[in-house]
Parts: structure tokens; sequence; C-alpha cells
């Protein structure tokens, strides 16, 4: 699955319309240190965003509308959502800078998939304005450049085409049918018919009780050993990786009854897809709670300061967030954006 961070994707909730009046554009949504991330800035943010309709449908698909109840606006929650992740990218920046850590070119190299990935993959990812493709990959190479020094872990493109040389077969797809029936008895009937040379398909239409796949031949599809592990358990991911291709398993007690797996192919993901996941295992799953907690540590010694038409700061629960307000502010309901189109 892909490596995804509160800073490395966005996740929005649906709240009231916080908007902007274009001759306040200039004037600060947030201040980092004096350093200004203008209420432009942000709108312009807001308007890349959204411009990518297929990224927005994923987001309202599981967490509601971006937008506001007007016409031509934005949720104060989406708002302060991208609010407060320029606010923390900022702080990374500036303790990037502090460190003496400069983001080096194979740390955008290494980024690029990973931003892809999370936001949206590849195709999703493309739909972006090329501005903002750019400022997603040079964020996440900023946060990897901290992270990777925090657990004094190393992201050269060398570290993780090595990483993958090494662990292929963490990289390597199953692709699956399975037949799902309710007896030991049962099962054995239908391994000796495909012993005999019945298709594996016909009978997972026919007599399977998996009433996701038998309608497809029992097709799951194809994913790594350990989303395999995630979906149907260890035992179920155990036998899929003891088969070779067009090669069925002896029945086998899951979950949900008797099994039958076949596996049809076993292609191996690309290097450029498999970035993300790599980069995970060689960070490590201390790296995000030791990002969070030195950006926290980070925001606290800072001058950092909220628009308050936008809501206020919050370092609780080992966060750096903006809560957005309860209602639109008096300044909020003037504010206007071009209408998304």
């Amino acid at each position: 699955m892909l490596r995804v961070t509160p800073l490395k994707a966005i996740s929005f909730v649906s709240l009231s319309a916080a908007l902007l009046s274009s001759c306040s554009l200039s004037q600060y949504a947030a201040k980092v240190n004096g350093q200004v991330i203008t209420q432009g800035q942000l709108v312009s943010e807001l308007k890349d965003v959204a411009s990518n309709k297929p990224f927005v449908a994923q987001i309202e698909k599981s967490q509601g509308s971006i937008y506001g109840s007007g016409a031509g606006t934005f949720s104060s929650a989406f708002t302060a959502e991208i609010l407060n992740r320029r606010i923390s990218v900022t702080l990374i920046q500036q303790a990037l800078k502090k460190l003496h850590l400069p983001v080096s070119q194979s740390a955008l190299a290494v980024a690029y998939p990973e931003a892809a990935a999370g936001f949206g993959g590849a195709t999703v990812f493309a739909g972006f304005p090329k501005n903002y493709q750019a400022q997603l990959v040079n964020d996440t190479a900023a946060i990897d450049t901290l992270e990777a020094h925090l657990v004094g872990k190393s992201l050269s493109p060398t570290a993780v085409n090595n990483y993958y040389n090494q662990h292929v077969g963490a990289f390597t797809e199953y692709c699956s049918s399975d037949i799902l029936v309710t007896t030991q008895s049962a099962a054995a009937s239908i391994a000796k018919q495909v012993a005999a040379g019945s298709s594996f398909a016909s009978l997972a239409q026919k007599d399977s009780k998996d009433t996701n796949t038998a309608s497809n031949g029992g097709a799951l599809g194809c994913g790594l050993l350990s989303q395999y592990s995630q979906a149907f358990g260890p035992s179920f991911a155990q036998e899929v990786s003891s088969l070779g291709v067009n090669q069925v398993s002896s029945p086998f007690q899951g979950s949900q009854g008797w099994y039958l797996i076949e596996v049809t192919s076993k292609p191996v993901v690309p290097e450029t897809q498999a970035v993300p996941n790599i980069v995970t295992q060689l960070l490590g799953s201390a790296a995000p709670t030791k990002l969070a907690d030195y950006v926290q540590s980070f925001a606290k010694a800072s001058q950092v300061e909220v628009n308050p038409s936008y809501g206020r700061l919050s370092l609780a629960n080992g966060q750096v967030s903006v809560l957005p307000p309860s209602a639109p502010s008096a300044a909020a309901q003037k504010a206007f954006f071009a209408t998304p189109s």
C-alpha cells in the first residue's frame, strides 16, 4: 500500500465556507517566523487542487464536498487543511535551513513517484497544473530529507535501488483466482475436476460461493503478498506465495470456508512504482512519529500566526494543525474565489 502521512497527502472534511476578497490577496493567510504565506498563495493552491477533478472526486467520495454552500466558495475545513499543510511544510523547510540540510536533486528524483502515489496515483497526479506538481514534489522531498535525517537513513537513488534489488520478492504481484465452497469434501471434488483438466474459471462460475468473484471466473485481481495478508489473512497469503504460475493449490480452510487458489501470473512491480513502499521500509515505522514530534517542537519554538479568518493554530496531540472557524467570520463572508468550474 501507499505510504501516506498527514503531510504527504491531503484529507478534507466539509464545513462552512471561507472566502477572500480579491483586493486582500496580498494580505497574510499565515506568518511563520516572519515568512508570509499570502492569501493569494493560499487561493492559488486551493484552485490548483480544485482544478483536478479526478482528485477532488476521490476526496469527496469518502469525505464530502470540498466546496462551501455559496457559489464559488470552498469549505473552511478544506481551506484550513490546505493552509495547515503549507504551514507545516514551511516549518520543515525552515528547519532544514537551520540544520544546513539542502534538498538534493536525488531527493527530488525519489520524491516524484512518492508525490504521485500520495496524490491519487500517476494518472491523477498528472491532472494537476505543472507548477503545482513541482510544488508537491518539492514539498515531499523536503519532508523526506528531514525524516531521513531524524532516523539516520539514506534515501539516495542508490539506496532505493539497492533495497529494491535485495527485496524484489516483496514487489512481486500475485494475480490469482479463487473458488470458495462450504465443505472440505466439495473442495476435494473440485480439485479432482481441475486435475482432470476442467477449467478453473468455469468451475468457479458454477460452484464458487464467493459472490464477489464467481461471475468473473474467480478472479481476485493482483496484489502484493502484504496486501493478500491484510485482505485475507496470513495463511491465505502463504498459500498464494507457494504457487507457481497456472498452479492450483490443494484445498485449504480459510475464514469463510474451504478454498482453492490458482495463480495466473506474477508480474514484478517496476522500481519507479515501488518507490513509496521502499521509502516506507527504508525509513521505518518510527519516522512519521519522529517527524511529527520534531515539527511540533520546532513550531512551539517558532512564531506562527494564522489569520483568524481561517481559524487558529493548534499544537495539541502531537500535531501541528489549523482548526477552522466554527462559522465564517464577517471578513470571510466578504471573500470571493472564482467559481470552480
